[in-house]
Protein backbone atom coordinates (compact mmCIF):
# COMPACT_ATOMS: atom_id res chain seq x y z
CA UNK A 1 0.00 0.00 0.00
CA UNK A 2 1.34 3.43 -0.54
CA UNK A 3 0.89 6.29 1.69
CA UNK A 4 0.43 9.72 0.77
CA UNK A 5 -0.80 12.51 2.37
CA UNK A 6 -3.94 13.92 0.81
CA UNK A 7 -4.31 17.68 0.40
CA UNK A 8 -5.12 20.60 -1.82
CA UNK A 9 -5.73 19.72 -5.32
CA UNK A 10 -3.05 19.73 -7.52
CA UNK A 11 -2.41 19.76 -11.45
CA UNK A 12 1.01 19.32 -13.43
CA UNK A 13 0.84 22.90 -14.44
CA UNK A 14 -1.59 24.94 -12.12
CA UNK A 15 -2.14 28.10 -14.38
CA UNK A 16 -4.81 28.86 -12.51
CA UNK A 17 -5.28 28.50 -8.73
CA UNK A 18 -8.03 28.77 -6.23
CA UNK A 19 -10.68 27.90 -3.77
CA UNK A 20 -14.30 25.99 -3.49
CA UNK A 21 -16.69 25.67 -1.07
CA UNK A 22 -19.80 23.52 -1.09
CA UNK A 23 -23.03 23.80 0.85
CA UNK A 24 -24.60 20.23 0.74
CA UNK A 25 -28.21 19.92 -0.57
CA UNK A 26 -30.72 19.11 2.27
CA UNK A 27 -31.79 15.14 2.14
CA UNK A 28 -29.24 14.30 -0.82
CA UNK A 29 -26.98 11.75 0.89
CA UNK A 30 -23.58 11.20 -0.60
CA UNK A 31 -23.63 7.89 0.95
CA UNK A 32 -26.91 6.87 -1.09
CA UNK A 33 -25.31 8.30 -4.16
CA UNK A 34 -22.05 6.60 -3.98
CA UNK A 35 -23.29 3.35 -2.23
CA UNK A 36 -20.67 3.41 0.49
CA UNK A 37 -22.16 1.94 3.50
CA UNK A 38 -22.99 4.78 6.12
CA UNK A 39 -22.93 2.16 8.65
CA UNK A 40 -19.50 1.60 8.21
CA UNK A 41 -18.02 4.75 6.73
CA UNK A 42 -17.89 8.13 7.70
CA UNK A 43 -17.15 10.08 4.84
CA UNK A 44 -14.22 13.12 5.25
CA UNK A 45 -13.42 13.95 2.12
CA UNK A 46 -14.97 14.56 -1.85
CA UNK A 47 -12.11 14.16 -4.62
CA UNK A 48 -12.91 15.27 -8.06
CA UNK A 49 -11.31 15.65 -11.34
CA UNK A 50 -11.10 15.77 -15.03
CA UNK A 51 -9.04 16.30 -18.09
CA UNK A 52 -8.86 16.53 -21.21
CA UNK A 53 -10.11 13.16 -22.29
CA UNK A 54 -13.14 13.58 -19.82
CA UNK A 55 -13.88 13.14 -16.14
CA UNK A 56 -12.14 11.03 -13.71
CA UNK A 57 -14.00 8.71 -11.34
CA UNK A 58 -15.09 10.17 -7.97
CA UNK A 59 -13.44 9.38 -4.67
CA UNK A 60 -14.69 9.65 -1.42
CA UNK A 61 -11.96 9.85 1.77
CA UNK A 62 -13.49 7.90 4.58
CA UNK A 63 -12.73 6.59 8.13
CA UNK A 64 -13.97 3.63 9.24
CA UNK A 65 -17.11 4.30 11.86
CA UNK A 66 -15.54 1.73 14.37
CA UNK A 67 -12.04 4.29 14.35
CA UNK A 68 -14.12 7.81 14.75
CA UNK A 69 -13.62 9.78 15.90
CA UNK A 70 -9.52 9.78 15.46
CA UNK A 71 -7.96 10.43 19.05
CA UNK A 72 -5.98 13.66 17.15
CA UNK A 73 -7.81 15.47 14.50
CA UNK A 74 -4.39 16.93 13.55
CA UNK A 75 -3.57 13.71 11.72
CA UNK A 76 -6.21 11.30 10.30
CA UNK A 77 -5.34 7.85 9.40
CA UNK A 78 -8.40 7.47 6.29
CA UNK A 79 -8.93 5.69 3.14
CA UNK A 80 -9.70 6.72 -0.38
CA UNK A 81 -12.26 4.65 -1.90
CA UNK A 82 -12.55 5.52 -6.08
CA UNK A 83 -16.54 5.10 -6.98
CA UNK A 84 -17.36 2.64 -9.77
CA UNK A 85 -20.98 2.51 -9.93
CA UNK A 86 -20.31 4.85 -13.26
CA UNK A 87 -21.95 8.27 -11.61
CA UNK A 88 -20.18 11.10 -13.34
CA UNK A 89 -18.44 13.35 -10.71
CA UNK A 90 -20.13 16.39 -12.12
CA UNK A 91 -23.74 14.70 -12.22
CA UNK A 92 -22.94 13.71 -7.98
CA UNK A 93 -21.91 17.13 -7.74
CA UNK A 94 -24.96 18.50 -8.71
CA UNK A 95 -27.17 16.50 -6.80
CA UNK A 96 -25.30 16.89 -3.39
CA UNK A 97 -25.13 20.86 -4.08
CA UNK A 98 -27.53 23.42 -2.33
CA UNK A 99 -24.63 26.12 -3.17
CA UNK A 100 -21.05 25.43 -4.62
CA UNK A 101 -18.55 28.24 -5.43
CA UNK A 102 -15.55 28.02 -6.62
CA UNK A 103 -12.99 30.68 -7.46
CA UNK A 104 -9.91 30.34 -9.85
CA UNK A 105 -7.55 32.86 -10.58
CA UNK A 106 -4.35 33.12 -12.78
CA UNK A 107 -1.15 31.89 -10.66
CA UNK A 108 0.73 35.23 -11.07
CA UNK A 109 -1.95 36.89 -9.22
CA UNK A 110 -2.80 34.06 -6.65
CA UNK A 111 -1.44 36.43 -3.85
CA UNK A 112 -2.93 39.68 -4.85
CA UNK A 113 -6.25 41.57 -3.45
CA UNK A 114 -8.24 41.57 -6.34
CA UNK A 115 -11.14 44.37 -6.11
CA UNK A 116 -14.32 44.41 -8.52
CA UNK A 117 -14.76 48.21 -9.72
CA UNK A 118 -17.80 47.09 -12.52
CA UNK A 119 -20.21 44.28 -13.41
CA UNK A 120 -20.89 43.93 -16.69
CA UNK A 121 -22.39 41.34 -19.29
CA UNK A 122 -21.56 39.47 -22.18
CA UNK A 123 -23.06 39.51 -25.04
CA UNK A 124 -24.29 43.13 -23.14
CA UNK A 125 -27.81 42.50 -21.92
CA UNK A 126 -30.48 45.65 -21.00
Amino acid sequence: MNEYEWGHAQVSYPDWRGTAQLDKRMGASVYDLTGIDQEEWMIIGLDFGAGESGTFNPHVIAVRKSEWPPTELSEIRAVDIQIHNGIDPFELLLKITHMLDMRFRISSVKDSTITITEHLDEPPQE
